[in-house]
This record gives C-alpha cells, sequence and structure tokens, in this order.
C-alpha cells in the first residue's frame, strides 16, 4: 500500500517536472522569436528611417532647384525688360 502511493507521488512528480521542462521550452521559444523580431523590427525602422532622410534630401534638393529656376526666370524677364528699355 505504502509502495503504490509512493509509486503515484513519484509518478505525479516526474509529470509536474515534464510539465515545468514543457513550459520552459515553450517560454525559450517564445523569447528567441520576440528577440527575432524585435531586431527584424529594429531593422525596418532603420531602414524607414534612412528612407525618410533621402526622401526629405531629395524634396529639399528639389526646392532648391525649383528655387534657382524661380531666380533663372526673373533673371530672363528682368534682362528682357531692360533691353526693351534699352531699345527704346
Amino acid at each position: 500500500m505504502l509502495q503504490n502511493t509512493h509509486m503515484k507521488e513519484k509518478r505525479a512528480l516526474k509529470q509536474e517536472n515534464q510539465k515545468l521542462k514543457n513550459d520552459i521550452w515553450v517560454q525559450k521559444i517564445i523569447n528567441t522569436k520576440l528577440r527575432k523580431n524585435n531586431a527584424t523590427m529594429m531593422e525596418a525602422g532603420a531602414d524607414l528611417q534612412t528612407k525618410v532622410q533621402q526622401v526629405r534630401f531629395a524634396m529639399k534638393k528639389l526646392q532648391e532647384d525649383k528655387d534657382v529656376e524661380i531666380i533663372e526666370t526673373r533673371h530672363r524677364r528682368e534682362k528682357r525688360i531692360l533691353m526693351e528699355k534699352s531699345e527704346n
């Protein structure tokens, strides 16, 4: 009778031990996936930040080009007006 009780307790302890090992294993897998996802998200964030900086630079360059074009247009117009005044 005592031996049966002892074997049942031993079996229950083994099952509980296995359950805990499985829980630890699952937690390790989850942590690994979270770390990988976090690293991937950080890389994606860095890539996005780089793209945003490139777009900002391109927009700034376009604005500078537009400003230069406006100045050149004004210069041509002023030159034309001065040429017309000098002919009269």
